[in-house]
C-alpha cells in the first residue's frame, strides 16, 4: 500500500471515531506523565535513602561488647572502647578519607523554643549524638547563629557560673532548678518562704442597747 493511500485510510478512521482517538490520546498521555513521576519519585527516593539514611561511601564503627542475660537481667561483661588511638588507626587505612568521633547523648538534655509562634517556649527532652563541634559550626553560623559550648573550661574560667536565688538572676531562657535526684534547692539558691496564714477578722461590736442571744 502506498504512504498516500495510507495517510488516507487514517485519516478516514479518525473521522469516523473521533472519540476514541481522542480517550485515547489522553490515556496515553497520563500513562506517560505517571510513569515519569513514580520513575524521578522512586530516583529521589534512592538518592535520599543510599545519600543520607544509609550512605554507601560512609561506616559507622560501633565498639564490640559482650553481655550475658540472667534471668529477666542482661549483665555487661566486656566492651571494646574506641579511643585516640583507635581513630588514629581507622583514619590511616587506605581509602579512608575522613574520621569523625561520635557519642551517644545518655545524660538529660532540654531544647526550648517556638515562642514566636506559639507565645511561649515550649521544651522538650533531646536523643541525639554528639559529634566534633567544629563539623557544624560553618553551618550554623551562617543563619545568624552562634555556636558556643556553654561548659568548655575556657568558657567558665572566663565567665564562672553565678549562684541564682531568682528565676531572673539566671538569665533569659533559663531558669533556676534542682540537680537530678535531689531534693535540696540548689546552692545559692533560698527557699520559698511559706505564704503567711490571713489572720482572722475582728468580729464587729454589737450596737449600743443590743441584747446578745440566749
Amino acid at each position: 500500500m502506498r504512504s498516500a493511500r495510507l495517510f488516507t485510510l487514517v485519516l478516514a478512521n479518525l473521522r469516523r471515531s473521533r472519540n476514541h482517538f481522542l480517550l485515547a490520546s489522553i490515556g496515553i498521555v497520563v500513562g506517560i506523565a505517571t510513569f515519569a513521576f513514580f520513575l524521578a519519585l522512586g530516583l529521589g527516593v534512592r538518592q535520599v535513602v543510599l545519600g543520607k539514611i544509609f550512605p554507601l561511601d560512609k561506616i559507622e564503627v560501633i565498639p564490640k561488647n559482650l553481655e550475658v542475660d540472667v534471668g529477666p537481667v542482661r549483665l555487661p561483661v566486656g566492651r571494646d572502647a574506641i579511643d585516640d588511638a583507635m581513630v588514629g588507626r581507622i583514619e590511616a587505612l587506605p581509602g579512608v578519607k575522613a574520621v569523625y568521633p561520635k557519642m551517644k547523648l545518655t545524660v538529660g538534655s532540654i531544647a526550648y523554643g517556638g515562642e514566636s509562634l506559639f507565645g511561649s517556649d515550649l521544651r522538650s527532652e533531646v536523643v541525639a549524638d554528639g559529634i566534633d563541634p567544629d563539623l557544624l559550626a560553618s553551618e550554623i553560623n551562617k543563619d545568624g547563629f552562634e555556636f558556643v559550648d556553654f561548659d568548655a573550661p575556657e568558657r567558665l574560667a572566663r565567665e564562672p557560673p553565678v549562684p541564682c536565688e531568682t528565676d531572673e538572676q539566671c538569665g533569659a531562657k533559663m531558669y533556676c532548678g534542682l540537680p537530678a535526684g535531689s531534693t535540696s534547692p540548689r546552692e545559692g539558691r533560698s527557699r520559698a518562704k511559706p505564704k503567711p496564714k490571713p489572720k482572722p477578722r475582728p468580729k464587729p461590736a454589737a450596737p449600743a442597747g443590743a441584747q446578745p442571744k440566749p
